[in-house]
């Protein structure tokens, strides 16, 4: 099993875990007494989170960077979540307003949740990049310069071959 083999099996095992993570968010927001800014800030953000878990399949490093900061949002969202609060704030002194806005202790073992899908996403970015370098390394279209090979610096201060009349003449003086 190739390289290419264990970074596709990891896609498909990080998109399982953040669609466990989504479920999980959706059934504390629709199950537990939360804030309706909350609930709206949550949802769109494990939609942020699916779409970025089905882009991650393609491979892409936009695509990777994208699930890692829904994931660690999410994460951050529901790892520090108050349960229970005031229905209405008519009625509360300002100590009391202070615990609406004051973090909480979360919903247990989400925090853990974040954590493992996070270092899936960075297992995944290291496989993605030594996938990037091996190819641009070893493509079939570009050949590293040998000692019979010169190299031009353009006027564009880019790297490029000579045409093989240029070297003959060089080869020939």
């Amino acid at each position: 099993m190739g390289i290419d083999d264990y970074a596709r099996w990891l896609s498909r095992v990080t998109l399982a875990v953040a669609i466990i993570m989504i479920g999980w968010g959706l059934s504390v927001v629709l199950s537990q007494p939360v804030t309706a800014w909350f609930a709206a800030s949550a949802t769109i953000w494990m939609a942020l989170l699916a779409i970025s878990a089905f882009w991650q399949l393609r491979g892409s490093f936009t695509a990777i960077a994208a699930l890692a900061l829904t994931t660690a949002v999410v994460s951050r969202l529901f790892s520090i979540l108050r349960l229970n609060p005031p229905a209405s704030i008519e009625g509360l002194n300002p100590q009391d307003l202070d615990l609406l806005v004051a973090t909480g202790p979360g919903v247990p073992g989400f925090e853990l949740l974040g954590w493992f899908l996070g270092a899936l996403v960075f297992v995944q970015f290291i496989l993605r990049a030594a996938i990037s370098s091996f190819r641009a390394n070893h493509t079939s279209g570009f050949s590293r310069p040998s000692g019979d090979d010169q190299i031009a610096l353009g006027d564009d201060y880019e790297f490029r071959r000579r045409p093989p009349q240029a070297i003959s003449r060089i080869r020939s003086n």
